[in-house]
């Protein structure tokens, strides 16, 4: 599966203001029309379009694209988003000759952005203010989302175009992302923005944690009502001492072998693997399988958290629209 995850990290303010102007970076503007046809494969009817649903999870977990990870990810273009459907070409760099069809194929940029489109909430659309295509070859991460440091609801988000060639990861990884956008934004946190415009600066993260009585996380403290502090409040209160000491850890690769470590002790509680890296992911590919997959039984934890999103009316219906959008039904 490709790994998505929200970037801790954020973009600079100078650099926001230059983007606002469409100046700094520009190269060439060009307005795509209206389109509406989205890559979605056609399956023969719709309950069975929805019996197969399912199965972009585990089609997602067991893909092994061919080819490596490149040491260097290419920005192949950026867009500004205007209203719903309106992606002008913001930055177009120059990138290697084998990545230029990718560069140019504008038709697949709207393919994949009209696909995100019909997933996300209507009301959550107009906080995503820029959409950049990478690529860093056929593996590695294939999509994130982005807070701006002037907003917790202004997003960027950025799709690697080769990997996204796989319906089951694109779609999965859209889904999840998604989620960090109905659970990260300003009416579930109240932003510290000293930590939220300083994610590097260790000592206010520790200060500002310390000072919050409910679920903290990069750049601010949770609402008692957030989803993010309900899940964490049901599921991680007491995983979170032995979490928290494993997320100190500043190398890498030691860091990855304890976030592995802390799943295996703790299996029949995550969905994924992937979950158990922190509350944030664990709520977003939670989130995934209740989008996807039918009630559990509830027999197991990981269970529980899926049956979690049911007991909000308003989540009952995001799923019901994403699953619309995957399965629409047939023409008249």
């Amino acid at each position: 599966m490709k790994k998505s995850h929200i970037l801790l990290m954020f973009l600079a303010l100078y650099s926001l203001a230059c983007l606002g102007m469409l100046g700094c970076l520009l190269v060439t503007v060009m307005v795509f029309p209206s389109l509406q046809t989205v890559d979605v494969p056609q399956t023969p009817s719709l309950p069975a379009c929805e019996a197969a649903l399912p199965s972009l999870v585990q089609q997602s977990y067991d893909s092994n694209a061919a080819g490596e990870e490149l040491a260097t990810e290419y920005t192949l273009v950026t867009y500004v988003v205007y209203g719903d459907d309106q992606l002008i070409v913001h930055e177009k760099p120059y990138v290697p000759e084998k990545f230029r069809a990718y560069q140019e194929d504008a038709a697949r940029h709207r393919e994949l952005w009209n696909l995100f489109v019909r997933l996300v909430p209507p009301e959550y659309l107009h906080q995503v203010d820029y959409f950049t295509l990478t690529t860093d070859g056929p593996a590695g991460n294939l999509g994130s989302v982005v807070q701006m440091t002037d907003s917790r609801d202004r997003w960027w988000l950025y799709l690697d175009i080769q990997d996204a060639e796989h319906y089951a990861d694109l779609v999965t990884t859209l889904i999840h992302e998604i989620n960090h956008l109905l659970t990260l934004n300003s009416s579930q946190f109240e932003t510290d923005w000293d930590v939220f415009s300083n994610p590097d600066d260790r000592d206010a993260y520790e200060r500002a944690e310390a000072a919050c009585d409910t679920y903290f996380t990069w750049g601010g403290c949770s609402y008692p009502d957030s989803y993010l502090n309900l899940f964490f409040a049901r599921y991680w209160r007491d995983l979170y001492p032995e979490w928290r000491e494993i997320s100190r850890e500043e190398d890498k690769e030691t860091l990855d072998t304890l976030l592995d470590d802390f799943y295996n002790r703790h299996a029949d509680q995550f969905v994924s693997e992937y979950a158990a890296t922190s509350p944030d992911e664990d709520i977003a590919e939670s989130f995934l399988f209740f989008v996807l997959n039918p009630p559990p039984a509830g027999n197991t934890i990981a269970d529980e958290k899926i049956l979690f999103f049911y007991e909000f009316p308003e989540l009952v219906e995001v799923r019901a629209s994403m699953r619309g959008a995957l399965c629409p039904p047939p023409a008249p």
